[in-house]
């Protein structure tokens, strides 16, 4: 299975052989690991291999680290000082699932620094500036100065969002300028640094049985926040849901609002088999880089290869608007997740939206988020384990219209009520994560 989208984010093979033309630049090895994550072609011994080449490459070229900090620094200090790293602290949907902690972090306990590497800024930005200690807008500066500017706040833990996206600080992340530092939220694998001590999932996303490790390597060591690793912040002024389109137009419409690089020829050729299953059904697919008439035409020529007439399929691009976005929802019947990537946003949008999902469930994080999506909403027997199993659950759902129609009615208020969308709850289980991070436990001794 192949990227169907050949973009710089999912050619894999052009970004290896950046990788080979220029070693001593981290750059392309830093594009290489993020599009792995979209490969159905990589193994789980690629994926970390990939990750920890650049660890090395980072540690090989950049040995100059800050020095050690002093343990009593922290101690004597009052409040255990958090700082957030991350471009994405503006309208994105990174900063809609950090949200709930920086409203509702205990201000008492815990003091909030934040430091957002964008030029872009917007209402989102200055809300969250708002719920702060300190909020330091820095985009054009070196990893060096950022390190040590981070070091000068005396930051006791740093939490980087970002990963191996585009505007990371990884570099900055390598020279240490906190005692404990976890990558969190906003990307889906390890980053590959020693200097990075925890990632952050959930028992669904990162279930023990699956979590693999070549020997004699490291990589973070996993903290698991149950019963979920995120919280859902439902968009305001979303529109209300409406009956299922299928009752007016008397047939079904799937449909997928995930972005293009996560979609390959195997997710495609999956819901053809769909299509091919539910007669007289429809695909509607919107995605950014389907605004650009040649990928369209790919797209509807790869699925009528498949037997699929392009007069089945709706094509869209990108709606500026939230509320106009999000009313394409009442316009499908049932949403079909993206795999290996699983949808995050998009899926939880269309839960909001009474739009149920079919995922999934694969063996990397990447590949399990919509599983302990659906899992924490009660939709279990939405989860496939299988491409097959993910037609016949599709298929199925298809011919239970009545259900359809209950969905419409329930699931916002399901959502509503679950876990995903319990801010408190969230935010003092990521402040007791943090503080048992500082101060873990000790182990051994005699009983």
């Amino acid at each position: 299975s192949t990227p169907l989208y050949s973009s710089a984010a999912s050619d894999v093979y052009k970004r290896q052989q950046l990788c080979n033309d220029f070693p001593d630049d981290p750059t392309p090895q830093d594009v290489l690991c993020n599009a792995l994550n979209y490969d159905p072609r990589a193994s789980l011994g690629q994926l970390f291999d990939a990750h920890r080449a650049y660890g090395a490459l980072v540690a090989r070229l950049r040995p100059d680290c800050l020095p050690p900090i002093s343990s009593a620094s922290r101690k004597s200090k009052s409040k255990l000082r958090i700082g957030i790293i991350s471009p994405d602290l503006k309208s994105h949907s990174c900063a809609y699932f950090i949200e709930p902690f920086f409203e509702f972090h205990d201000r008492s306990n815990f003091e909030l620094f934040a430091y957002h590497t964008n030029a872009a800024a917007d209402a989102t930005t200055k809300r969250l500036a708002s719920f702060c200690h300190r909020f330091r807008h820095e985009y054009i500066i070196s990893d060096e100065k950022l390190a040590k500017m981070i070091r000068a706040d005396e930051i006791d833990i740093a939490i980087e969002l970002s990963g191996h996206t585009r505007g990371d600080s990884l570099v900055a992340m390598h020279l240490r300028p906190v005692p404990v530092q976890v990558t969190y939220l906003g990307y889906p694998n390890i980053t590959g640094l020693d200097a990075i001590d925890y990632r952050i999932v959930d028992s669904i996303t990162d279930p023990a049985k699956l979590v693999i490790r070549p020997a004699n390597t490291s990589a973070e060591t996993l903290h698991y926040l149950d019963p979920c690793f995120l919280c859902f912040r439902p968009p305001a002024g979303a529109p209300a849901p409406v009956a299922p389109p299928s009752q007016q137009s008397g047939f079904i419409t799937f449909g997928s609002c995930n972005a293009l690089q996560k979609i390959n020829t195997t997710v495609i050729d999956t819901w053809a088999s769909i299509l091919n299953s539910v007669p007289n059904s429809r695909l509607l697919l919107k995605a950014f880089n389907l605004r650009e008439p040649a990928l369209q035409s790919q797209v509807r020529e790869h699925l009528a290869s498949r037997g699929i007439d392009p007069s089945r399929l709706e094509i869209m691009g990108p709606i500026a608007d939230q509320s106009q976005h999000l009313e394409i929802y009442n316009r499908i019947d049932i949403a079909l997740d993206t795999f290996p990537y699983n949808g995050h946003t998009t899926s939880l949008d269309s839960l909001w939206m009474g739009v149920p999902v079919v995922t999934l469930a694969g063996s990397t994080h990447v590949a399990r988020v919509g599983a302990s999506l659906l899992a924490h909403t009660g939709l279990t027997e939405w989860i496939a384990a299988t491409p097959d199993d993910f037609v016949a659950v599709a298929a199925a759902a298809a011919r239970n219209l009545p259900r359809l129609a209950e969905f419409r009615h329930s699931l916002r208020e399901r959502l509503r009520t679950s876990p995903l969308c319990d801010a408190v709850a969230f935010t003092r289980g990521l402040e007791a994560a943090y503080v048992t991070m500082v101060n873990p436990p000790q182990t051994g001794g005699i009983d």
